[in-house]
């Protein structure tokens, strides 16, 4: 691939503007990254492949050029010290760039990462609409959870731009660093970055009210600190989105309250039932072609019920309300990953992959959950096509006092003290898996795994 050269930035190497004229030439070739180094070749990053531009290498007095027009006199020297340096810069109101400094063999070098616009949509994203429910709250706490490269700041840039498009609002945001630029359209957006327009997250936040904010974007909750303010924040009227590394909305939920003492838990734990309006989970999934990765999404919306667990620190109770709640703001990651499968988005082997309890989707995939007899037939699966809730009704119908299930046997009835086997064929021990799990809620299933034994019960609708 080779990319073309405009006769303008020719003569710009010639100057003190080198290394901004490379910056501003980058839209022109579509290039997410910028590579500059001494002595070599500039080079860009253009659709994942690393490409070497036809130009003059980059000279020591460049970089210099460039330190002294960005840099105060402080980063200058923290960069001479340490030899690395993260900092956001702007040739425009809508040209900025993520940049690190570094230093390799003695010589300067630079990597300039291209912040896109945040004009993004929940449609094209492929969120589902409940989280535009939540983005048009006026108040409240809302988490976006996941880990590192789970698409976290684009879901929080869809929101804030949906916020941008239909409020009348002053938007607040502290990041580190800026990962997508937003431009005024129905609201007035202030974007603040770590390190370059305030020294920490908590500097920041200490302030943040007195800029009579409506929303409140914190790019990363880190401490009890961070964590106070945000709750009140959103307990005194402000909307307030933020982002944790956590894997799930109920471990979302443990780490909060582990942020603090035993002592304070109890008032945090009413603070969150209170304030919390919902925790979006997310993971990226390869895409059924391989071509593209599509997002699940688990949600938790702060329904009285979910409030009500909260405010008791009842937090393992909500994997079930996850997994059986209909309230259309409330799904599992794996109703999530079901819903891609059902749709072909994603394979069943990827739904499993990245699936919370496989075992769990695996029923889903094939019926369990919603009652539907009739089994998918795979490796490793179910053949019997009996679902627990249809034996205990035949149990029933049989006038029987007894079911019992065992691997390698038929299931058994006992009639007037009689054991009278079914005619069907025996158990197999993905059967009786099968069977256990699509009965058992989530705590009792932990119970079995560790104690090999749990008594329960279980009610038919009739």
């Amino acid at each position: 691939m080779q990319l073309e050269i405009p006769d303008l930035l020719l003569q710009a190497l010639d100057t003190s503007e080198a290394i901004n004229a490379l910056l501003s030439h980058m839209e022109t070739w579509r290039a997410s990254d910028l590579f500059l180094s001494e002595d070599k070749q500039p080079a860009v990053r253009v659709n994942g492949s690393v490409v070497a531009l036809e130009l003059p290498v980059t000279q020591g007095k460049h970089f210099e050029d460039f330190l002294q027009q960005t840099l105060t006199a402080e980063a200058r020297a923290r960069f001479a010290q340490d030899g690395d340096l993260d900092m956001g810069h702007s040739l425009t109101h809508s040209q900025r760039f993520r940049i690190n400094l570094h230093r390799q063999k003695g010589a300067t070098g630079l990597v300039a990462r291209a912040i896109p616009t945040g004009n993004l949509s929940f449609e094209d994203l492929g969120l589902p609409t409940s989280l535009q429910k939540m983005a048009e709250l006026q108040r409240g706490l809302i988490l976006v959870t996941g880990a590192t490269g789970s698409g976290k700041s684009t879901t929080l840039a869809a929101m804030v731009h949906h916020i941008n498009t239909h409020r009348q609002a002053h938007i607040v945001t502290i990041e580190e660093p800026i990962e997508f630029i937003h431009h005024d359209i129905k609201s007035r957006i202030t974007q603040r970055e770590v390190g370059s327009d305030t020294t920490s997250f908590h500097a920041a936040l200490k302030h943040v009210v007195r800029e009579s904010p409506d929303v409140i974007l914190i790019g990363e909750m880190r401490d009890m600190e961070t964590m106070q303010v945000a709750l009140s924040a959103a307990l005194t009227g402000h909307l307030v989105l933020a982002t944790l590394h956590t894997i799930n909305a109920v471990q979302t939920l443990q780490r909060i309250m582990s942020y603090y003492p035993e002592h304070l838990r109890h008032q945090v734990a009413t603070d969150l039932s209170l304030s919390l309006r919902g925790i979006v989970s997310q993971r990226l999934i390869p895409t059924s072609d391989g071509e593209q990765r599509v997002a699940a999404i688990e949600m938790l919306t702060a329904t009285p019920a979910v409030a009500q667990l909260l405010r008791q620190q009842r937090l393992t109770e909500l994997h079930d309300v996850l997994e059986n709640d209909n309230d259309p703001g409330i799904q599992s990651f794996n109703l999530s990953l079901l819903k891609l499968y059902q749709q072909d988005q994603i394979t069943y082997e990827m739904g499993q992959a990245y699936a919370t309890n496989p075992d769990q989707f695996a029923l889903m995939a094939r019926g369990m959950a919603t009652g539907v007899a009739t089994f998918r037939q795979e490796a490793n699966t179910p053949t019997s096509g009996l679902d627990i809730k249809s034996l205990l009704q035949l149990t029933m119908e049989q006038n029987a006092s007894d079911l019992h299930l065992t691997v390698g046997r038929p299931p058994i009835f006992r009639i007037n003290g009689s054991l009278i086997p079914m005619k069907v064929a025996p158990l197999s021990p993905g059967d009786m898996r099968t069977l256990l799990y699509s009965t058992l809620s989530t705590p009792q299933r932990t119970n079995y795994q560790l104690e090999r034994e749990i008594d329960f019960a279980l009610a038919l609708e009739n």
